[in-house]
């Protein structure tokens, strides 16, 4: 029988955080730059469309709430979402490695979220099923 991963982080806060990830993401792509944008013109919007009150404090706030051991996992999920690692144990030791990826990580990354839930089937402790289950018979 495969083990089983023990999570931190709840998998209603997961599934909650990549919510609000993709719902930043969705308004960021319609307000992005148009192909005659120049250096200048990114620069000043980049101002003016980050940090706008609510804009992501949704997700600043509940990735604010969580520990370094939650805040952890999902970074271990995401890499595992990415295939970065075979299992959850690789993928935490490589987010222990490089310190992430970390909320400006996640906030850069449109894809985040869904890599995010990728992982989280993966080791979905309601589900009973683990990476080792997936993993051939040696």
């Amino acid at each position: 029988m495969a083990n089983k991963i023990s999570l931190n982080v709840s998998e209603e806060d997961v599934r909650a955080f990549a919510v609000m990830l993709k719902r930043y993401h969705a308004k960021e792509m319609m307000t992005g730059q148009n192909d005659g944008s120049n250096d200048t013109d990114m620069i000043e919007d980049n101002l003016e469309l980050s940090d706008k009150e609510g804009e992501f404090s949704d997700a600043r706030g509940l990735y604010g709430e969580m520990n370094a051991s939650q805040r952890l996992d999902l970074a271990a999920l995401t890499l595992l979402g990415m295939d970065e690692a075979d299992d959850f144990e690789g993928a935490m030791q490589i987010a222990k490695d490089r310190g992430g990826p970390d909320l400006d990580a996640f906030r850069e990354m449109p894809l985040s979220p869904d890599l995010m839930l990728e992982g989280l089937e993966r080791v979905s402790p309601d589900t009973g099923t683990g990476v080792a289950e997936e993993r051939p018979v040696q």
